[in-house]
C-alpha cells in the first residue's frame, strides 16, 4: 500500500496551528474549511512508534523508534483535489486520471511547494505546508497501536484505501473510502 512520491507531495497539506497542550485524542477531530473548500481536521500531540523491526518493510524503515509530537496540527482530511489545484494555481491539473474530485497527481515536490505558496497568498496566511514524515505517519495511524488505523488484518484495507488490487490502477475520488479514527481519508 505504498504510494508514489509525487502523490505524497501533493496529497496532504497541513495548517501548522498549535492545538493546545497534550490531551487524549478525540474520537472524531474538530474540523474547519478554507475558502477553496479544503477541510482540515485537528491532530492532537502525542507519541507513536515510527518504523518497523519486523521482517516486512524497507531498510529505511528500521529501526522502529518512538517519536513524540509535542504540538498538535491541522491536517487536510483528503488529498488535494484537481478542482482545488486548478482553483489555486489557475492551471490545469497535470494528473493522468482527470476528474475534479480526484486527487491531483503527477506533480513534483517543487510544484507542491508552489501550490502551497499560492494557497498561502490566496488565504493571506503562512499556515499551509507539507507534513513531515513523522506527522504523516502519526496522522495515518490516528492514535491506534495496530499496524494500520483500521487494525491488524490487511484484508480490511479495501474499505480504507485504494491500492493495486482494488483500484483498477487509477485514482478515484478523494474521500471515497472510510476515514481513519481522526476523520482523515486515504491515508494508507
Amino acid at each position: 500500500m505504498r504510494h508514489a512520491p509525487s502523490h505524497i507531495a501533493a496529497a496532504l497539506l497541513l495548517a501548522a496551528l498549535a492545538s493546545g497542550g497534550p490531551a487524549a485524542a478525540p474520537a472524531r477531530a474538530a474540523t474547519w474549511a478554507n475558502s477553496v473548500g479544503m477541510e482540515f481536521a485537528e491532530v492532537p500531540p502525542g507519541s507513536f512508534t515510527l518504523g518497523t523491526d519486523g521482517p516486512t518493510g524497507d531498510a529505511d524503515e528500521r529501526p522502529a523508534h518512538v517519536v513524540t509530537l509535542t504540538r498538535g496540527f491541522w491536517c487536510g482530511t483528503t488529498e488535494v483535489t484537481q478542482a482545488q489545484w486548478e482553483s489555486v494555481t489557475g492551471k490545469p491539473s497535470p494528473s493522468l486520471f482527470q476528474g475534479g474530485d480526484r486527487p491531483v497527481e503527477r506533480v513534483t515536490h517543487r510544484e507542491a511547494l508552489d501550490f502551497i505558496e499560492a494557497l498561502n497568498r490566496r488565504e493571506g496566511t503562512g499556515r499551509y505546508r507539507l507534513p513531515t514524515e513523522a506527522e504523516w505517519a502519526y496522522a495515518a495511524k490516528a492514535g491506534t497501536l495496530t499496524p494500520w488505523s483500521f487494525g491488524k488484518d490487511p484484508g480490511e484495507a479495501g474499505g480504507y484505501a485504494w491500492f493495486r488490487d482494488n483500484s483498477g490502477r487509477e485514482t478515484h475520488p478523494a474521500g471515497g473510502k472510510r476515514p481513519n479514527p481522526w476523520g482523515l481519508f486515504d491515508m494508507h
